[in-house]
């Protein structure tokens, strides 16, 4: 409760129905075998595990070139300059400068179709279009960037 007004909603779902200005409550109540989802559940899971890959090593000695906003903005008039956004589909903000859209969970399945041009990579803060830039460099030895800060940084 933010203002101290009103009563606490737990276990109910509250709908507001505008036009009519009607609104009811429905009460929803959890399973009894709901799995408990909290700090310790993800404790419990090997995340080094699922969130590794073989080739770490090999990707921390690839040299990949950080460009920043400016730069980027230079390189877009370079017509041999190839955009992939590597966020996930249901991310936002959608972008119409981006030549493709892959996403980083995609990748490695769809490196054969990015085009042999010098490529920028892009997600959300430059932290998954780094590891993507170094591995298409590592597979295809490419000319690559990855925008630094990603779109955080462009959209400032």
């Amino acid at each position: 409760m933010i203002a101290g007004l009103g009563k606490i909603l737990y276990g109910k779902l509250y709908t507001y129905h505008f036009l009519q200005a009607t609104s009811f409550e429905i009460n929803i109540q959890k399973p009894s075998n709901a799995l408990v989802i909290d700090a310790a559940f993800f404790e419990q899971n090997n995340y080094s595990n699922d969130c590794s890959t073989d080739d770490a090593e090999d990707l921390d000695e690839a040299d990949i070139d950080e460009i920043n906003v400016d730069q980027f903005i230079q390189l877009q008039q370079d017509p041999d300059f190839f955009i992939v956004d590597v966020r996930e589909r249901h991310e936002y903000p959608p972008i119409d400068f981006a030549d493709m859209q892959i996403p980083m969970s995609e990748l490695v399945g769809k490196m054969h179709q990015i085009p042999p041009k010098s490529i920028c990579f892009i997600c959300h803060q430059g932290i998954r279009s780094v590891y993507a830039a170094k591995q298409i460099k590592m597979s295809r030895n490419l000319q690559v960037y990855s925008l630094k800060g990603g779109l955080t940084a462009y959209f400032k």
